[in-house]
């Protein structure tokens, strides 16, 4: 299995299960800790996974944990342009 593939696997695992811890993935992949673990750092590199104490999560459930006021900030353009066209569809006296 290739550098690739291995990768893919590995994500495809994270979004099963959301997180993984290195033995699991040296047994499942067939490949050694230290292969698991630069695979994982470049996963990390690229802002998919997060590192852990012995394995990795998935990054975007990070992001779901961070507090609203951050999250807020977020799209900030896109979420204004919603709602100018909401705004539109909204009659006086509605309810």
């Amino acid at each position: 299995m290739n550098t690739q593939m291995r990768h893919q696997e590995i994500m495809n695992i994270l979004y099963k299960r959301k997180t993984v811890n290195v033995n699991s993935l040296t047994k499942r992949l067939n490949v050694s800790e230290v292969t698991i673990r630069k695979d994982l750092s470049t996963l990390e590199a690229h802002g998919k996974v997060i590192r852990t104490h012995g394995g990795a999560s998935l990054a975007e459930d990070i992001r779901k944990h961070q507090p609203v006021n951050l999250r807020f900030l977020e799209n900030i353009e896109i979420k204004r342009k919603i709602a100018s066209q909401a705004r539109k569809l909204i009659n006086e006296n509605d309810i």
